[in-house]
């Protein structure tokens, strides 16, 4: 091999190794970008107007205030390596067209709420991040988290959206809070009738809840297995006691319903039920109690 096709392969090498580590500088700079959370989002907001971007999981909109979002924008730092499109269910309307990249999703001037959102990343970004977010709904608070598209929010509730937080999250890694109901939709329900059957045996549990709460499907199984199922025709199912509300205990040990009539806490409740302790007739047995201690998981499931 010749000395000039030496020094041309030297050359050539440099130059390669010079491209290289120009592109490795641009990509670790890129990946920092979006480490550091640089979502770009802002709010319209009910009394206010159009808020200052935040970014990194920052809260925009307001809390405890009331007050409605009607659009918002969202755009990353550096749309070369991708895009983020986004849409919004706007009151009296439903969804709109999808936007991207810093555009309005929304109404300006009209006075109408937004009640849920959704997004997601396009090109290179979305091949290395998940983008997370969450709203503020009135009377629900913080729901838990969306994900690439997912749905946000609540709709056919009439529910105003005043808060949200955008995340981005190296692909395939934890989310950054719970992810089990970022989106609530009503569940038109059929129409039970107070006088309706009960199919359940006379004396058990499942039969006092169902006098008592005529709405209670017939076809809920045994007690512990009535959140599953209540959750599965549409209901909502939740933690917090509510009057009206059925109790229901899931642990294996102990499975029973029961129909809350009093509240005070989380802790404080008064039921009416059947089958507790062997009485197989609707009465309250216990008055004040703490459902969560010597009965096994709670969980409610609720009229609305």
């Amino acid at each position: 091999m010749s000395k000039k096709t030496i020094r041309h392969i030297i050359h050539f090498c440099l130059i390669l190794i010079t491209f290289l580590s120009f592109s490795s500088i641009a990509a670790d700079e890129q990946d920092q970008l979006y480490n550091n959370g640089q979502v770009y989002y802002s709010s319209h907001v009910q009394d206010i107007g159009w808020q200052d971007p935040v970014t990194g999981g920052q809260i925009s909109g307001t809390v405890g205030q009331a007050r409605q979002i009607e659009a918002i924008k969202i755009s990353l730092p550096n749309n070369e390596s991708g895009s983020i499109h986004y849409s919004t269910h706007i009151q009296d309307i439903g969804w709109q067209e999808e936007v991207s990249d810093g555009q309005i999703s929304g109404t300006v001037g009209q006075a109408k709420q937004v009640e849920a959102l959704k997004m997601h990343l396009t090109g290179i970004v979305a091949d290395r991040y998940d983008i997370y977010y969450r709203v503020h709904v009135e009377e629900y608070g913080w729901l838990d988290w969306a994900k690439n598209g997912e749905n946000a929010g609540t709709e056919d509730l009439v529910k105003q959206v005043e808060a949200y937080e955008v995340r981005l999250v190296t692909k395939n890694s934890p989310a950054p809070g719970n992810t089990q109901r970022p989106f609530i939709k009503k569940v038109f329900k059929p129409n039970y009738s107070y006088n309706s059957y009960n199919a359940y045996p006379v004396g058990q549990c499942t039969w006092g809840a169902k006098a008592l709460a005529p709405w209670a499907s017939n076809f809920w199984g045994n007690g512990g297995q009535w959140a599953a199922n209540a959750r599965r025709d549409g209901f909502r199912v939740g933690t917090m006691p509510q009057v009206g509300a059925i109790a229901c205990w899931t642990d294996s040990g102990y499975e029973h319903v029961a129909v809350v009539t009093h509240v005070q806490s989380q802790t404080r409740i008064q039921v009416k039920e059947s089958n507790y302790g062997g009485n197989q007739f609707i009465a309250n047995f216990r008055g004040w109690f703490n459902p969560t201690i010597g009965f096994g998981r709670i969980s409610y499931i609720y009229p609305d």
